[in-house]
């Protein structure tokens, strides 16, 4: 059958055809730069990712959700019986199966949605195993119990998989800027996020930096762009010819003068 990619670009050629900027991908992380950026703006330009509790605000093309809480937050919603899912290490299992899966499940399970549904997906945690019910939500899985990237990540990679992509511009992927050591999040303070005193984690901004670094080293031919006022990239990225900085004033003036060219 067909893949996750193949499936998610056929799905999309119809919709592409109307964008402007044809061959490049805008992907929204959630750090504070963006928070005076009209993201609606971008919804004629291309195509765009969007990643985690994005969606209580706008809906990207397709939006990509890391961890087991924001999963289960936005399937809960019913968000993604309409728009395009992406979510890590999801594996709906038919319903026939649940009853000989029953016994192996540890306790204490959650269940999402009812059990009328044809299929359940079982994501865990250390606390409580989640079992999820869905029909025909338009969820696609990314295999990432290998690699464990963070959404911003994935995006990224599924972004650049796919064909004829000339530019891609990162939005909010404020990596190492901290609020004076604490977290930089647009959603701190609200569910599935930590409190905006809490300290900002050295181990995933490396990481972060690291997993970006490996992506834009893979695929050469992509013109990378992260949008940032400082206009300067993490040090750990001055050896990537295809990366720049740009800022939010130089983003919404290649967006007007797109508009202006069509």
């Amino acid at each position: 059958g067909m893949g996750i990619y193949e499936k998610i670009c056929q799905s999309w050629l119809i919709i592409l055809e109307c964008r402007i900027m044809k061959n490049t991908v805008f992907i929204i992380g959630n750090g504070e730069s963006r928070m005076d950026f009209d993201l609606t703006s971008l919804k004629e330009a291309g195509k765009i990712y969007g990643c985690n509790a994005l969606y209580r605000d706008f809906s990207p093309d397709i939006l990509v959700a890391g961890d087991v809480d924001i999963t289960v937050e936005v399937v809960k919603s019913g968000y993604c019986k309409n728009n395009n899912c992406v979510f890590s290490d999801w594996n709906p299992i038919p319903a026939e199966a649940y009853s000989l899966l029953q016994n192996d499940l540890s306790n204490p399970i959650q269940i999402v949605g009812s059990e009328e549904k044809t299929k359940f997906s079982v994501m865990g945690k250390e606390e409580t195993q989640y079992v999820i019910w869905t029909d025909n939500e338009k969820i696609e899985s990314f295999l990432n119990n290998i690699r464990c990237l963070d959404s911003g990540g994935v995006a990224l990679l599924l972004a650049s998989q796919e064909e004829n992509i000339e530019d891609i511009y990162l939005i909010g992927f404020d990596i190492q800027e901290t609020n004076q050591g604490k977290i930089n999040n647009l959603y701190k303070n609200s569910n599935c996020y930590l409190s905006e005193d809490s300290v900002s984690s050295n181990t995933k901004i490396v990481q972060w930096t690291k997993q970006i670094q490996n992506i834009v080293e893979s695929y050469s031919d992509i013109k990378y762009h992260r949008v940032h006022d400082s206009k300067i990239n993490p040090s750990e990225w001055k050896n990537l010819n295809n990366l720049d900085c740009i800022s939010y004033h130089e983003l919404e003036s290649l967006l007007n003068e797109a508009i202006l060219r069509t």
